[in-house]
C-alpha cells in the first residue's frame, strides 16, 4: 500500500511540474484597465469570432442562442469578459491563462484583477443561462 501512495505522489508531482512548464510558456495577452469596463468597442471581427465559437460549441438552436450571446456580450460584458467568453466557447485554457497573465502584467492592482476574474466568470455564467446555453 505504501508503494501505491509513493507512485501516486510521484504522479502528482510530475503532473504539477508538467502543468507549470506548460503554462510558463504561454504568452500574456495584453489587457488594459479600460478592457475591464463594461461595454466598449466590439468590432465586427470580434462579433464574428464569438458567434462562430458559440456555434461550434452549441448544437441546438444555434442561431437563436448564439445571436443572444453575441448581442448581450456587446452591451453586458467588458472586452476582457468577451475574450474570456470566446476562450471558454473554444475551450482554450491557454488563452484564459494568457489573459490572466496579461492582467497581472498590466499593472492593474491585484484586488482589481481578482475581482475582474470573478466578475467575468459570474457574468459569463449569467449570460449563458439567460441565452439558454445552459439550464
Amino acid at each position: 500500500m505504501r508503494r501505491f501512495f509513493m507512485y501516486l505522489l510521484l504522479a502528482i508531482v510530475v503532473i504539477g511540474v508538467g502543468l507549470y512548464l506548460y503554462q510558463r510558456n504561454i504568452a500574456p495577452i495584453p489587457v488594459t484597465s479600460s478592457d475591464l469596463d463594461k461595454g466598449g468597442v466590439f468590432s465586427d471581427a470580434d462579433k464574428a469570432a464569438l458567434t462562430a465559437a458559440c456555434s461550434a460549441a452549441i448544437k441546438k438552436d444555434t442561431d437563436k442562442v448564439c445571436g443572444c450571446v453575441t448581442e448581450k456580450a456587446g452591451t453586458d460584458l467588458s472586452r476582457f469578459e468577451r475574450m474570456v467568453a470566446l476562450a471558454s466557447f473554444q475551450a482554450k485554457l491557454s488563452d484564459i491563462v494568457g489573459l490572466t497573465k496579461g492582467l497581472i502584467d498590466s499593472g492593474i492592482p491585484a484586488d482589481k484583477v481578482k475581482a475582474a476574474e470573478q466578475d467575468a466568470r459570474q457574468r459569463f455564467t449569467d449570460l449563458t443561462k439567460t441565452c439558454g446555453v445552459t439550464q
